[in-house]
């Protein structure tokens, strides 16, 4: 059970791992060809380790869905909510879908055509 203290020693301990980040990154950034090395010679133990994970993710996943979907239909009902207000507010349907557009961060919009459009973009400002 967690009390006052206890709960009080792992925030200053999630203190001292956020202070202390930059070592962390440079340890993981030297262990990395080390590891690529014994995951190279193991291969075939690190696949078979890796398809285990995977298929626990799966199957994560698949217990999941109910929620996933429900989520998903909790933020696009928030969404055309957005979209609605921004609507009833004077902004012409265009404009509203822009607004909602741009209130999306883009880590929600990574994998999407949205990468395209933004590499075409930046290549073509250089």
């Amino acid at each position: 059970m967690l009390d006052k203290d206890n709960i009080l020693q792992h925030v200053e301990e999630l203190q001292d791992l956020v202070k202390n980040a930059d070592s962390h990154v440079a340890m993981v950034k030297a262990l990395l060809p080390v590891a690529t090395m014994v995951i190279d010679k193991y291969k075939p133990l690190a696949v078979q380790v890796i398809k285990v994970l995977f298929r626990k993710l799966i199957d994560v996943r698949e217990e999941m869905e109910p929620e996933s979907a429900k989520l998903s239909v909790m933020r696009a009902e928030c969404a055309y909510r957005n979209f609605s207000s921004y609507h009833k507010s004077g902004f012409t349907r265009k404009e509203a879908f822009a607004l909602v557009l741009a209130s999306i961060k883009p880590s929600d919009l990574s994998g999407t055509f949205f990468d395209a459009a933004r590499n075409s973009f930046s290549s073509s400002r250089k």
